[in-house]
């Protein structure tokens, strides 16, 4: 097809649906289109040097196809750009330079850096932007479209406007709605079905946030097909980011989902990486901003060098806010010892009145934190309006500070400014708050199920909507470790009723199944449990669990830094298993077709080999006979059937007080 023709199939996708237009081109190049947009008449004329001229009034309206389409008739793209521009602003700062890396190999020492790489492929190409959970993609993401945004205002520069599209907790069968809802939000002229257009001509490119969140319970599929689909209507212009963990976003994993793809439109595949900076420049960092915690730098150094994660920009600057000794010693998880603190920290900021305890006001926060994380994963968004929070005050306040009316009004007019709460870009509304990150909601969302699963009221409706990641799955576990054996024995055995009450395969029993796993005893004295018959998504494992596991498929499955010597592994299936060098088998092992190994500088290998994959399990169990006690527990034998807590979902019924056989039928 010709440019001139491709531009008439352009303008067409901007008519008004069953409205009259006409449309026709000369050989030379010229053509005319006369039709309706948003029921204005649109009524145009390309001359032979390109420039196009309004039929009516003979006034020359573009000086060539790409200013016609940016102007206000199509795109508004200066508009658009102030838009982006007051969404993301806060984004143009970054807090510490982080590490990049093109295709695995080449160091970007900037944000410039990355900036240029990609100006080179405005004009088509598919870009993975991998990194580790808490890496700051979204805030990379997000001070691209303010700096593009803010070249397009300045008129310094002609690249594409980057458009962030945002999850918002969506489990969608289609990406278009994202796009569609994305685009609402800032108040763009056009919309999914004219976005392809746009692209092509170079005047939009877009970033997908959190492509690997966009699963349903038949796993990715429907995200990838509705991907291969934007990707043929695209066509050979556009530039696409997709943002994601390392494992699911990496070149490989591309190449086998839109690889073809991109062969037969003609587009380039490019990975970037988005790493932790270092633990030594994190530490040099807080010392300057906190001179208190410069006493402990050396502890922090471990600290930060064990929990990588912890080396996030956003968690870093809180961190910093900290006292040292506090965040330090500790024997909690970093993320529990950070949401406490921070937690705290906001009862002393809001004015608690002299009459209500300041454990009372610890409460008020927890229950108001707890409910905008219930209700973000009971429906499926990733922000809560200002009235939400109002309500959630008002419950918080009559269960833990009743009749202090003055103080609830007051606190209400100002739950949006808590500290664990910040703006939600890109959701229509300046006053709608989201949590700062993933683990802190996961943090008040895990002592939510903490609290609700042992209560006689259904299933909570997040279970039964949404899968739990690792990461969300990772913090319940790390918040588990600090409740006492008894409250943990107490929601294990809830557990195991209201998973006798739901069917295979579904997502409901998917997640109480993992959180089942999290609760495995970790006594090695006590009878461990029997588990079987399950589908789980995403799995992780205590330290040191002890039970028999059978006929269960996980998806994916997380044990690094876990001792398994405990755990019989009876005709299982992982799909992708992730280990580390730590961690240990008895003499069982799970069939994984999958594996991802992390070494001890947090660096990741995927293998893919089934012979590797099983080379490298019997490693683990070589390496633990030759480190380990040479007497191997006595529990690596199976016990007898008197002996276990069976939570098989082929047995008939639930009954017998704790030490009893326990049995799960699903239903």
């Amino acid at each position: 097809m010709t440019a001139y023709c491709q531009e008439i199939e352009d303008l067409k996708i901007f008519c008004d649906a069953f409205a009259e237009s006409h449309f026709s081109v000369k050989d030379n190049g010229e053509w005319t289109a006369i039709f309706e947009r948003k029921g204005e008449r649109i009524a145009l004329s390309k001359k032979k040097d390109g420039k196009i001229f309004s039929i009516d009034s003979g006034n020359l309206v573009a000086g060539n196809f790409k200013s016609l389409l940016a102007s206000k008739q199509f795109s508004n793209i200066k508009y658009l750009a102030r838009s982006v521009l007051h969404e993301y602003s806060f984004s143009s700062d970054n807090f510490m330079n982080v590490p990049f890396k093109l295709h695995g190999n080449t160091e970007v020492t900037d944000f410039n850096g990355v900036e240029t790489f990609l100006s080179h492929l405005a004009q088509g190409g598919v870009v993975g932007l991998e990194g580790p959970a808490g890496a700051g993609k979204t805030h990379f993401i997000e001070r691209l479209a303010a700096e593009s945004a803010k070249s397009l205002h300045t008129g310094s520069s002609v690249r594409p406007l980057i458009i962030p599209v945002v999850s918002a907790g969506k489990i969608l069968s289609a990406i278009d709605d994202r796009i569609d809802g994305s685009l609402s939000a800032l108040r763009a002229n056009f919309n999914r079905s004219e976005l392809p257009c746009l692209m092509r001509n170079g005047l939009i490119s877009i970033a997908i946030d959190g492509f690997d969140e966009l699963s349903d319970s038949r796993g990715y599929d429907n995200s990838w097909s509705a991907l291969r689909e934007l990707l043929r209507d695209v066509g050979a212009g556009g530039l696409i980011l997709l943002s994601g963990r390392d494992s699911f976003i990496s070149i490989d994993v591309l190449k086998d989902f839109i690889g073809n793809s991109l062969n037969i439109i003609g587009l380039s595949l490019h990975s970037l990486n988005i790493g932790f900076p270092k633990a030594s420049d994190v530490c040099s960092w807080i010392s300057k901003e906190n001179h208190k915690w410069v006493p402990y730098m050396q502890e922090a150094k471990e600290r930060f060098e064990d929990f990588s994660w912890l080396r996030r920009p956003f968690f870093v600057s809180q961190i910093s806010k900290m006292d040292p000794e506090l965040f330090l010693n500790t024997d909690d998880e970093p993320i529990i010892s950070l949401c406490s603190a921070m937690v705290t920290r906001e009862v002393d900021k809001i004015g608690i009145p002299s009459e209500v305890s300041p454990k009372s006001g610890e409460n008020i926060v927890y229950s108001i934190l707890m409910e905008a994380a219930r209700t973000m994963l009971d429906y499926e968004i990733d922000y809560v309006d200002p009235s939400l929070l109002e309500v959630a005050v008002e419950v918080a306040c009559e269960e833990h500070a009743s009749g202090n009316e003055d103080f609830s009004r007051a606190l209400s007019s100002r739950a949006k400014t808590l500290s664990l709460l910040e703006p939600a870009p890109g959701t229509g509304d300046r006053n709608n708050r989201k949590f700062a990150h993933e683990k802190i909601k996961a943090f008040f969302y895990s002592r939510y199920l903490i609290d609700e699963i042992p209560s006689d009221s259904p299933s909570p409706l997040g279970l039964r909507r949404g899968q739990l990641t690792l990461s969300d799955l990772s913090v319940f576990s790390a918040l588990l470790r600090t409740k006492k054996s008894e409250s943990i024995h107490n929601l294990f055995t809830a557990l195991t009723h209201r998973l006798k009450q739901e069917v295979v395969g579904g997502i409901v029993s998917s997640n109480l199944g993992a959180l089942l796993i999290a609760c495995l005893p970790e006594d090695r004295q006590s009878k461990h449990a029997r588990i079987s018959g399950w589908q789980i998504m995403d799995s992780v494992f205590p330290v040191s669990p002890a039970g028999t596991l059978k006929d269960i498929y996980f998806n994916r499955m997380d044990v690094r830094g876990c001792n398994l010597s405990q755990v019989i592994f009876e005709n299982c299936e992982v799909g992708e298993a992730i280990v580390s060098t730590d961690t240990r088998f008895g003499t069982t092992s799970p069939i994984c077709h999958s594996m991802i190994v992390e070494d001890a500088s947090g660096l990741e290998i995927k293998l893919r080999d089934s012979n590797e994959i099983s080379d490298h399990i019997n490693n683990l169990q070589v390496v633990y006979r030759q480190k380990s006690s040479p007497n191997l527990p006595d529990t690596l034998e199976p016990e007898s059937e008197s002996g276990l807590i069976d939570f098989s979902q082929n047995s008939a019924d639930l009954s017998g007080p704790q030490g009893a056989v326990h049995t799960i039928s699903s239903q």
